[in-house]
């Protein structure tokens, strides 16, 4: 199997983890732990009227670097679409951008059962600082941060936890699509255990770089660290994943 056709088949179990994720009782349960803050806030804005205004900006533009394979949530030719650009709130940006947070959170953590949860988490985040961002443009870009600051968490406990005897080995078959062959399934198990003995910030940086499809620069900025920590981060994964033939694309 070849490396190029490894990220192409993560990449097609990852859309489609995403693309359930708007349709699943996370939405539900988002909305209902982020309404009662909202309505308050909506309080607030009858109070003191603020207006938003978003410049129609390309899809290009919004900092969504990924090769086209990897986005099941293309942006439309505006910048937000009607129901931000009128106001900033967590529940618009829930119906919005849940596929996008629960694809980072598919190639970082490649663990189905936790998508729902790591989703919520990452909204509940968003409720609590949405006033502090003060440009609409920038909610995709700042929803990537706090995805890749949530994985990253969640993978240094799994480690923790891991190194106290409290997880058992996690089984990656479900990783794969549904068309992967016996030999494919083995193969994503192997990466994906390897990954697990990686320090969290490199494996992070890594699937950022291979099966996000980020820039350098753009994994730099995501991870918050400086470009050549980036580097070293991810050069140091390849290095872990070399003898599997997956190291680089």
């Amino acid at each position: 199997m070849s490396q190029v056709a490894y990220i192409a088949l993560h990449s097609s179990r990852a859309r489609r983890a995403a693309s359930e994720v708007g349709s699943r009782s996370v939405t539900s349960r988002a909305d209902s732990r982020a309404e009662p803050r909202a309505s308050e806030a909506a309080a607030r804005d009858e109070r003191a009227p603020r207006q938003v205004r978003v410049d129609r900006t390309p899809a290009h533009a919004l900092g969504d670097r990924a090769p086209p394979h990897a986005l099941g949530d293309r942006a439309p030719p505006h910048a937000l679409g009607d129901e931000l650009e009128a106001s900033l709130s967590t529940s618009a940006a829930f119906r919005r951008y849940a596929p996008y947070v629960a694809k980072i959170g598919m190639r970082i953590l490649g663990r189905r059962d936790e998508i729902d949860d790591f989703v919520q988490d990452v909204f509940v985040q968003v409720h609590r600082h949405l006033g502090s961002l003060r440009e609409p443009h920038a909610l995709k870009g700042w929803l990537g941060k706090l995805a890749v600051h949530e994985a990253t968490r969640r993978l240094k406990r799994l480690r923790l936890r891991a190194w106290f005897g409290l997880v058992s080995a996690y089984d990656y078959a479900d990783v794969a699509d549904a068309s992967a062959s016996p030999e494919q399934r083995a193969l994503l198990s192997r990466v994906f255990a390897t990954l697990d003995g990686l320090d969290a910030t490199e494996r992070v940086a890594w699937a950022l770089r291979y099966l996000e499809g980020e820039t350098m620069e753009r994994v730099a900025e995501l991870c918050g660290c400086s470009l050549s920590t980036a580097k070293r981060r991810v050069g140091s994964a390849e290095r872990a994943l070399e003898k599997l033939g997956v190291g680089r694309v």
